[in-house]
C-alpha cells in the first residue's frame, strides 16, 4: 500500500525565472493560478517548496512526485535537476487512466537529505487548466 505525504505549503511563488518580480510570496496548494498570476503580474509562475527526504525509506522503495490537475505545468525540477514525467508504460493501468489528471515523476534517484522542488506553470488562454491541485510524494 503506497504512503502519501502531502506538500501543501508553504509554497513560494514569483514570476518565472528571469523576470523582475518582487520577492517571492507564499501560498498553499491546491490553488487558483489566475489569482497568483494577478498578484504577480505574470502568466508564468515559478512555485517552489523545500522538504526533507522521507525517513525510513528502504533500498527497494520508490518515491514519486504526484501533481494533480497539471494542465498548466511546464517544467518540474528537484535540486536543480529536470524531472521527466513518467510515461504511460511506466504507470499501472489505473494510473494511466487518470494520466491527464495527475502528472507523475520518479524522484528516487534525485532525493537528498534536504530538497528544493520547483514547478514552472504557465496559464493557458482558456479558463480550463487555471488551477493546480495537491502535490504529494508517494512512497511505493
Amino acid at each position: 500500500m503506497p504512503h502519501l505525504i502531502r506538500l501543501a505549503g508553504p509554497w513560494h511563488y514569483q514570476g518565472s525565472a528571469g523576470s523582475k518580480s518582487p520577492r517571492p510570496r507564499q501560498t498553499s496548494l491546491p490553488c487558483d493560478l489566475r489569482q497568483l498570476a494577478q498578484s504577480s503580474g505574470e502568466n508564468c509562475l515559478l512555485l517552489s517548496r523545500r522538504f526533507h527526504r522521507p525517513t525510513g525509506l528502504a533500498d527497494s522503495d520508490r518515491v514519486l512526485l504526484l501533481v494533480q490537475q497539471p494542465a498548466a505545468l511546464e517544467k518540474a525540477t528537484l535540486n536543480g535537476q529536470p524531472l521527466t514525467r513518467l510515461s504511460a508504460e511506466q504507470q499501472s493501468a489505473e494510473q494511466h487512466s487518470i494520466e491527464k489528471l495527475v502528472a507523475r515523476f520518479d524522484l528516487t534517484e534525485h532525493l537528498l537529505p534536504y530538497n528544493h522542488l520547483e514547478l514552472t506553470v504557465c496559464l493557458p488562454d482558456s479558463q480550463s487548466g487555471s488551477s493546480i491541485g495537491p502535490v504529494q510524494l508517494e512512497i511505493l
